[in-house]
């Protein structure tokens, strides 16, 4: 398969796209019916392309590891056995993506080869992938570089414009989506990603692990030196919303839609724990001597409390409850080994109340995750079985979530009001975690 540098090559250099553009845009998907349905959002979504002279390329991998022969572009285009070794690019036997782009002449299509595709969560690029589109967009001299993620058809031309719009602008270097979910959906964003990533690097990025996004140049110069400066563990990904937050970027959020995450086949709820927290807990350890710096978060642009919430039943809790009291019971050996002793108190204590008084309190829950985040610096047990042993802790969280926030006054606009001052508890908090990652025997028994 080929390497990283000739898989860039074939993104960067081929005579297709080897010419300047104002947007790179890659999309998650080699399937056809996703390239046709990125061409239409693009035309329907940035202001003036084409007209203006706004010029677009549309990159998205292949696993062949043969993106740019005949074959590759074959599958590409759905062109019949009898035009194998036509170019599907080729305006005297066009396939159906090239008779789409006749009538764009503003953008260019290009499949290409990427090893390094295969992600661990649908939709987010690897490092080797975003040091790949990355190193594309700024040969093309791109203004914007636009990753979309995957099952476009949840995604409306809007959408596109409002995470385009500010980067083209020069008002912002990175723009995120605010996604309009349920309250019952997302829930590792609402427990940890959000208010974690808030209190430690000061941005209220709602969603910092979103699959849509948008970037200028000065940030893709930024995130492509981050990515291919970094060693990072094969499968994983970096965090755009901290290293924007980091250097100092301008940060905007636009809220869309509710997007359809594809399934991850095989994954459990623990693999997806540890993979996501690990990922973020390593990119907090990076930035350590940053974030204990951050004083306060600040506002990052979007209109968080009119973000609009479906209507959804609630969750049933008694088997989340019984997984938290199951681990407070057979998991007290590693808990005693991350948690102080008033912590793990606390736990033992809420794993004996009745489940209709079941809560977790805000507060308790910021000294939970600073304790793991803690732990996983100085590797008190082997990081996959201390991300497992978070597990009944994020289920006890999720119930007791639910049971506060099934009541009929749940209005979308009380539920932004809980998670803010879910946020607001993790910021209060911090002083507790920047000393226990100071002096860390402090706090041992």
């Amino acid at each position: 398969m080929a390497n990283a540098v000739a898989e860039t090559e074939a993104l960067s250099t081929d005579p297709q796209v080897a010419r300047r553009a104002d947007l790179l845009v890659h999309i998650a998907s080699s399937d056809a019916g996703e390239v046709q349905r990125a061409l239409k959002l693009l035309g329907g979504a940035v202001p003036g392309i084409g007209s203006s002279g706004l010029t677009a390329v549309l990159a998205y991998a292949t696993s062949t590891g043969e993106a740019t022969s005949a074959e590759g572009r074959r599958a590409a285009n759905q062109l019949g056995p009898d035009q194998l070794d036509a170019d599907p690019l080729d305006r005297n036997q066009p396939g159906p993506l090239q008779r789409d782009l006749d009538r764009r002449d503003w953008i260019r299509l290009q499949p290409y080869p990427d090893s390094a595709q295969v992600s661990p969560l649908p939709g987010i690029p690897t490092s080797a992938s975003y040091s790949i589109i990355l190193k594309a967009a700024l040969n093309l001299d791109a203004k914007v570089c636009l990753l979309l993620g995957p099952n476009l058809s949840s995604l409306s031309p809007q959408s596109v414009a409002a995470l385009v719009a500010p980067v083209l602008a020069g008002d912002a270097d990175l723009c995120l989506p605010v996604y309009a979910l349920s309250p019952y959906e997302g829930m590792l964003n609402t427990a940890v990603l959000y208010p974690l990533t808030r209190a430690l690097f000061g941005g209220g990025v709602r969603y910092p692990l979103g699959f849509d996004l948008a970037m200028s140049q000065r940030f893709q110069q930024r995130l492509l030196a981050v990515v291919d400066r970094r060693a990072s563990p094969a499968g994983s990904f970096p965090w755009p919303a901290t290293e924007a937050l980091f250097s100092g970027m301008k940060v905007a959020q636009a809220v869309i839609e509710a997007r359809q995450v594809p399934h991850v086949d095989g994954a459990d709820l623990a693999s997806i724990l540890s993979l996501v927290l690990g990922s973020l807990f390593a990119d907090a350890e990076a930035k350590a001597a940053f974030w204990q710096r951050v004083r306060q978060s600040q506002p990052t642009g979007a209109a968080l409390g009119n973000t609009p919430h479906s209507e959804v039943r609630a969750p049933e809790v008694s088997g989340m409850i019984e997984s938290f009291r199951l681990g407070a019971g057979n998991l007290q050996e590693i808990w005693g080994l991350v948690m102080p002793p008033n912590t793990l108190l606390a736990v033992r204590k809420l794993a004996r109340i009745p489940a209709a008084e079941f809560r977790l309190a805000d507060a308790l829950w910021a000294r939970i995750v600073y304790d793991f985040l803690l732990a996983y610096r100085l590797g008190v047990i082997g990081r996959s079985h201390l991300l497992g042993a978070f597990v009944p802790l994020y289920l006890g969280w999720v119930a007791s979530y639910v049971l506060e926030t099934a009541a009929p006054l749940s209005t979308p606009g009380r539920l932004e009001q809980r998670i803010e001052a879910l946020a607001e508890a993790f910021e209060s908090e911090k002083p507790y975690i920047v000393a226990r990652w100071r002096w860390p025997d402090r706090f041992n028994p």
